[in-house]
């Protein structure tokens, strides 16, 4: 609690901006409901990643050569995959390791722009911290919160260090 009131007073969060980020996620979020999804453009999920609103995934290069070469039976893959990953059955990790590893893959879809979905669309149970590792990853953050680090596959890795940061943080 003493962490939060400094970071908010040091901050002023949330800020003008703060609150612009919240109003381009819903404008994200609706781009990726079930019933838009499905004719959903390829520049609009070009904008949803490669835009620095709501995070940053990266440049994502092997995404951008798939959405420009894609056929269309290749697109309505990626939309189905995508549709699976969002809205699908089964526990979020399963889903996360079948579009990472299984049948569903897409050569360029990464865990970091998954999780940016993810939280788009289910921002009631994801933090926007989108890639595991690294320094802006999850599993940096645990540090800092002195939480354990989850071990597992990737998508158990992704669920289990965003539940723990989003029981820890969400009080605040």
């Amino acid at each position: 609690a003493t962490v939060v009131a400094t970071f908010r007073r040091e901050t002023g969060y949330p800020s003008l901006s703060d609150q612009r980020e919240l109003v381009v996620r819903e404008e994200f979020a609706r781009l990726i409901q079930p019933e838009v999804l499905s004719v959903i453009d390829p520049s609009d999920i070009r904008r949803i990643y490669s835009s620095q609103r709501y995070g940053f995934t990266g440049p994502m290069a092997g995404l951008k050569a798939f959405l420009r070469d894609a056929t269309s039976a290749e697109y309505d893959r990626l939309l189905e995959s995508l549709h699976f990953l969002l809205w699908g059955d089964g526990e979020d990790a399963a889903r996360i390791d079948e579009l990472l590893e299984g049948e569903r893959r897409i050569p360029g879809l990464g865990e970091s722009v998954m999780v940016k979905l993810l939280a788009l669309a289910h921002p009631d149970e994801w933090v926007p911290i989108f890639p595991a590792k690294g320094a802006m990853g999850k599993i940096h953050m645990l540090e800092l919160l002195d939480l354990e680090e989850p071990h597992g596959t990737r998508g158990e890795v992704q669920v289990a260090s965003n539940r723990a940061i989003y029981r820890r943080l969400n009080r605040y």
